[in-house]
């Protein structure tokens, strides 16, 4: 059973690697296309900023490091969970305190 925790722990590993890929070229393909935009004037046409454009695309690259960054604290969270759940079958009552058969082995 614990091997199969691990396996879902390191997909969504993986998952959180592949969010930040694609969240990270989606953005960069909105900054290059939105971002600018021709602005005609009388003589003929100007290139401007366009704050719609960049806004979006900081915002998608912002919200994929995020989801990144919070699906690996998940992972780590997870791996701590496993870990205590094995160590928690590793304690014995020795009368007024809990010793680990840990600390007997050394």
């Amino acid at each position: 059973m614990n091997e199969r925790m691990e396996q879902n722990i390191e997909n969504l590993s993986i998952l959180a690697s592949v969010i930040l890929f694609i969240f990270l070229i989606g953005g960069i393909i909105i900054l290059l296309t939105m971002s600018t935009m021709e602005d005609p004037t009388g003589i003929g046409t100007e290139t401007v900023a366009n704050p719609v454009g960049l806004g979006l695309g900081i915002g998608i690259i912002l919200s994929g490091v995020i989801q990144f960054f919070l699906l690996n604290v998940y992972c780590d969270m997870a791996r701590n969970l496993l870990i205590i759940r094995q160590n928690a079958g590793k304690t014995v009552d020795s009368g007024d305190e809990m010793e680990t058969l840990a600390k007997e082995e050394v």
